[in-house]
C-alpha cells in the first residue's frame, strides 16, 4: 500500500471494520487513477533542487619511464566548465593523489578540433608507491610540445545547463594519452591511457567557448598503440605492425648481429640490419611482442623497466 493511504479505522467493540482509501499525494491523477509524473525533468527545471554535490572515483594507473603509479581507490578530483544554453563542458581539470602526494595534475581545454592537454604537474615521492625510485621523486611540469592528450567517454551536456553550477554524470570518463614532464633537465614520460574516473564532475558555466568532440581511438591505426598510447589490436602471425598497419614483415627470420660480409666476427657493424637477431618481450598489456615486428618502423623506442 502507498504510504499516502488513507486509513480509517471504525471500531465497535470488538469488530473492527477497515475502510482504506488511497489518495495520490505530490501530483495529478489520470483516469486509472494512476499518480502522474511531475519530476524536475518533465517540468522544464532549469537549476538544482539543493547544493551542487560532485564526485570521482579513480580506476587503472599511470605508466611511466620510473615505475607504474596505482591510483585505483585513492583520491580523485575532476572540475570543469560548461557553456550556457548548450550545457557542454568546454574545460575539465583533473588531480589525482595518494596520501596527500604523488599528486598528479592535468588540465583539458577547449579547442575548435578537439580536447587538447595543454597544462599539468606531477610532485613524484615515495607515496607514488614501493616500486618508485627515490631518484625519480621531483616536481615534474607537463612539456606540452613532446606531449598529446585528449578524453573519451564525455556526456554531451551537463545535468543542469543554464545553473551557473551543475554536476556531468561520467559513467566511464577516460583519460588518453603520452606526456612529457621535466624537473629540471630530468625527464619522465608519462602514459595516461591506464585511467578511468567513474561518477560526476563539477562544472560551473562560462558564457563563450567551445564544446569539442570526445577524442575517437585508434582513428586510423589497426594495431598497437595510437599517438595517444591506446592499445589498438595485435596482427595475425604471419603479419607484423608497422606504422598501425598490419604487413608482412621483411625482415630476416634469423641473425648474429652482423651482416654476412661480417659473420663470424664479434661486436656491432654499421650494416646489421635485418639480421639483428629476434628478441622477445612482454609488453604492459601481457602480449608478447617481438623485435622483428618493428622491422619496417622508421624508428623503435623500446623501455624496460624493472623493481627491486
Amino acid at each position: 500500500m502507498s504510504e499516502c493511504a488513507m486509513r480509517m479505522l471504525i471500531r465497535s467493540g470488538l469488530i473492527a471494520t477497515v475502510i482504506l482509501g488511497l489518495i495520490a499525494c505530490g501530483g495529478e491523477t489520470d483516469k486509472t487513477g494512476s499518480a502522474i509524473d511531475t519530476s524536475a525533468a518533465d517540468t522544464g527545471t532549469t537549476q538544482p533542487p539543493g547544493p551542487v554535490t560532485c564526485s570521482v572515483k579513480p580506476y587503472g594507473a599511470v605508466a611511466t619511464s620510473a615505475a607504474d603509479i596505482i591510483y585505483q581507490n585513492n583520491v580523485a578530483s575532476a572540475t570543469g566548465t560548461h557553456l550556457a544554453g548548450s550545457g557542454g563542458l568546454a574545460s575539465l581539470d583533473v588531480m589525482l593523489e595518494i596520501n596527500d602526494g604523488c599528486r598528479l595534475s592535468v588540465h583539458f581545454t577547449k579547442t575548435t578540433n578537439g580536447w587538447e592537454l595543454d597544462q599539468g604537474t606531477l610532485d613524484a615521492d615515495t607515496n607514488c608507491g614501493g616500486f618508485w625510485p627515490e631518484e625519480g621523486n621531483g616536481n615534474y611540469v607537463l612539456d606540452k610540445s613532446n606531449s598529446l592528450g585528449s578524453l573519451m567517454n564525455l556526456p554531451d551536456k551537463v545535468d543542469y545547463p543554464d545553473a551557473d553550477e551543475s554536476c556531468a554524470q561520467v559513467p566511464e570518463l577516460k583519460l588518453v594519452g603520452n606526456a612529457r614532464f621535466m624537473a629540471g633537465e630530468d625527464m619522465l614520460e608519462v602514459n595516461l591511457s591506464g585511467i578511468t574516473l567513474k561518477g560526476s564532475v563539477h562544472s560551473t558555466k562560462v558564457d563563450d567557448g567551445h564544446a569539442p568532440g570526445a577524442y575517437v581511438s585508434c582513428e586510423g591505426v589497426s594495431c598497437g598503440d595510437d599517438l595517444y598510447g591506446v592499445y589498438c589490436g595485435g596482427c595475425d602471425e604471419s603479419l607484423t605492425c608497422a606504422a598501425g598497419v598490419c604487413q608482412e614483415s621483411a625482415c630476416l627470420p634469423e641473425g648474429d648481429g652482423n651482416a654476412s660480409e661480417f659473420a663470424g666476427l664479434k661486436g656491432k657493424c654499421p650494416q646489421c640490419g635485418n639480421h639483428i637477431g629476434d628478441i622477445t618481450w612482454t609488453d604492459r598489456h601481457g602480449n608478447e611482442v617481438n623485435l622483428h615486428d618493428f622491422c619496417d618502423a622508421p624508428a623503435v623506442w623500446i623501455i624496460k623497466t624493472t623493481g627491486w
